[in-house]
């Protein structure tokens, strides 16, 4: 290879040298993620993140049930929120039943 390239080894080889060098540096910094360096990943603001978000949703879920608890015991404590769907009643309006899958009402407990 010398013979061939003659001077224009030494900054080829040079070049060769810091391109593996800097490919080593980077899988250094990489193998540790979680520390407190400059470049490493940032958990505390991540986590912060997550319970912010977490704690609107709740925020809005709470508020909901809270909605959902008040109607509830407005129509006077009913035990069931299915509307009678009997042909012996064929007057009766069909009232929204709120589907129970995603939202349920706390139960209720018997106050001394």
């Amino acid at each position: 290879m010398v013979d061939d390239m003659g001077w224009w080894t030494i900054p080829i080889v040079s070049l060769v040298i810091f391109t593996l060098y800097g490919i080593e540096g980077i899988g250094s910094q990489l193998e540790d993620p979680f520390g407190y360096d400059r470049n490493d990943i940032k958990m505390d603001a991540l986590v912060f993140d997550a319970k912010t978000e977490i704690d609107v949703v709740l925020a809005e879920w709470r508020k909901l049930m809270a909605t959902v608890e008040a109607h509830h015991q407005t129509n006077g404590a009913q035990e069931s929120t299915a509307t009678d769907t009997s042909p012996s009643s064929p007057g009766k309006e069909h009232e929204f039943v709120m589907p129970d899958i995603f939202l349920r009402a706390r139960p209720q407990t018997a106050r001394q």
